[in-house]
């Protein structure tokens, strides 16, 4: 439809309304073509015995009204609207025959062309999903979708944590641990990098020799920070910053594994599924407390597609990840 170039401004409007249809709902294109169509072909007559385009539209308004109104009176409610939403959950999946309601409604959207064929797969990731979450206080923000393109649609799977990118890494982190069980997880918002104070800060030194004598103590206060890190005992670290080559290699040698340069939204994300705190100082991680650390089931780094994620499963609370791979026009 993107190809489309019409001229006449009715067949413009067509294609326009079929790729809002598509933008919206992802179905429905050939339908809303049809219906606007046959709209526009029952105004003819009154057009042609002159009356107002102003007038047909109003009462097409009319009838949209008196549509909707019959929907809503024909709306049935197969559970308590009075019950939380985990309670209407529950009721849903431990009673077969509101669960066989459920899954005819959610197969409405799942008729469409693209996944059609597959509709199946996705219905019982959706319930899956809704079985992880029945025990959990839900909400919207609670399902989280990510898209990874490449693959089959089939290759698509529902993860009871969350999954992120991983992102760039210095050399060394190739011999960290890819896979953790029951991790203490340790969330900073501090960059682990060795290097120079800021840089309007100016140090004057005479010779060569005091200049390496400052050198060798801004290592040992570097070197002092990863071991204050080490001694919380965490198995992995997650850094809002940068971690440096050094901080990289120091965390290989004690199988510490690291994930530096993740979005906020995301790190906040962490923290608030595995009850960790968020780290901003090396002051507050000395005064630190068994509860700063937070932690889940399994932490695991695998590739999707051409990139590294890192996935938390089993977290203490509640967050369900669907992952969604195949074409990149299809899924995006």
């Amino acid at each position: 439809m993107q190809h489309l170039n019409p001229k006449h401004p009715v067949a413009k409007m067509f294609v326009e309304l079929s790729m809002a249809q598509d933008y919206t709902i992802g179905d429905g294109t050939t339908t809303v073509a049809l219906f606007a169509s046959n709209l526009l072909r029952n105004a003819v007559p009154y057009i042609q015995k002159g009356v107002s385009p102003k007038t047909i539209i109003k009462h097409l308004e009319t009838c949209l009204e008196f549509s909707c109104k019959k929907m809503e009176s024909m709306k049935t409610c197969f559970v308590e609207p009075t019950l939380s939403m985990n309670e209407k959950i529950k009721s849903i999946l431990n009673d077969p025959k509101k669960k066989t309601i459920l899954q005819q409604i959610t197969n409405v959207p799942l008729n469409s062309k693209i996944l059609n064929k597959d509709k199946d797969f996705f219905l019982d990731m959706i319930f899956q999903c809704l079985e992880w979450c029945q025990d959990a206080e839900f909400d919207l923000d609670t399902i989280q979708l990510t898209t990874i393109p490449g693959a089959s649609l089939m290759d698509s799977f529902a993860l009871d944590g969350l999954c992120f990118y991983k992102s760039f890494s210095y050399a060394g982190y190739e011999t960290q641990p890819k896979t953790i069980q029951n991790p203490k997880i340790l969330v900073l918002n501090y960059e682990l990098e060795w290097k120079h104070q800021n840089e309007q800060a100016r140090v004057v030194v005479p010779n060569m020799e005091e200049y390496s004598k400052f050198a060798d103590a801004e290592f040992k206060l570097f070197e002092q920070e990863l071991q204050t890190i080490q001694q919380t005992q965490c198995d992995l670290v997650v850094d809002l910053k940068p971690i440096g080559d050094i901080a990289t290699q120091y965390f290989s040698k004690h199988r510490i594994t690291n994930v530096s340069r993740i979005p906020r939204s995301v790190v906040e994300n962490i923290a608030q599924v595995t009850d960790a705190i968020m780290i901003p100082s090396m002051r507050q991680l000395k005064n630190r407390e068994e509860s700063m650390l937070g932690t889940c089931k399994k932490f695991e780094e695998r590739t999707i597609g051409e990139d590294r994620y890192c996935l938390l499963e089993g977290c203490n609370r509640r967050k369900v990840t669907i992952v969604l791979r195949g074409a990149s026009e299809i899924i995006q």
